[in-house]
């Protein structure tokens, strides 16, 4: 009885640390992702977000039509400039987060957004 109990344990420990290992490395992912994101100015390029983004879960679209900064709406004028999106998305520990970028036609940064 005493061996079930150490040999439970064990597996609990286990579990646990693996659990604790697996949050720790999507907080640290969500934490880069971020700090990589609030270095994205207005103006720049596609190929220059994609390089300071540094991450593989990203996808273009085709116009999305409202645009932001941050959490701020911008002006509706601001819309119609807008061409494609390029959004990452990462888990968390409740909901994904998904960073949006929005480009003119030019390519050229028009707006971000974080969705989480």
């Amino acid at each position: 009885m005493k061996r079930i109990l150490i040999i439970a344990a064990g597996v609990l420990l286990l579990f646990s640390l693996i659990g604790g290992l697996v949050i720790f490395r999507l907080v640290q992912t969500v934490r880069a992702l971020d700090e990589r994101y609030s270095r994205v100015e207005r103006g720049m390029t596609a190929e220059q977000v994609e390089e300071i983004m540094n991450y593989d879960g990203s996808w273009f679209t085709e116009r999305d039509p409202m645009a932001f900064w941050d959490d701020r709406r911008l002006p509706e004028s601001e819309d119609g400039r807008i061409r494609s999106t390029l959004a990452y998305s990462a888990p968390s520990l409740i909901m994904g987060v998904t960073l949006e970028f929005s480009f003119d036609g030019q390519r050229r940064v028009v707006g971000r957004h974080r969705y989480d």
